[in-house]
């Protein structure tokens, strides 16, 4: 599994939020689009398995930019915008952001991801 920038990536892409402030580095990027086809791929394998191979012959910019099309896309970092933001809580299955409250955090959905 991912360490790092990519396993805080993987958490929030599969919670289908990208932060900004982390944008410019590959190993974030790389764990969220993974987590992201990871979530689809739940839902729907066929089209996991079509951005999938996009990703792979070399459209990751492309790819990246459907995902963020349907994640709550944030300036930033997580802590900029929530204080006492904590991994941990990330790494348990709750994502820091809004709209949703939930154990005195936020939760992210995408609607079109979940």
């Amino acid at each position: 599994m991912f360490e790092g920038r990519a396993a805080i990536g993987y958490d929030h892409g599969y919670d289908t939020q990208f932060y900004l402030g982390y944008g410019l580095d590959e190993k974030y990027v790389k764990g969220f689009v993974e987590g992201c086809l990871e979530r689809i791929g739940e839902d729907d394998r066929e089209r996991e398995h079509f951005l999938r191979d996009l990703w792979e012959e070399g459209e990751g910019e492309l790819v990246l930019d459907i995902l963020k099309e349907e994640c709550e896309v944030m300036a930033g970092r997580p802590e900029d915008h929530f204080p006492g933001f904590s991994l941990g809580l990330l790494r348990a299955g709750i994502a820091c952001g809004p709209p949703t409250l939930m154990q005195g955090c936020f939760l992210v959905q995408c609607p079109s991801l979940r």
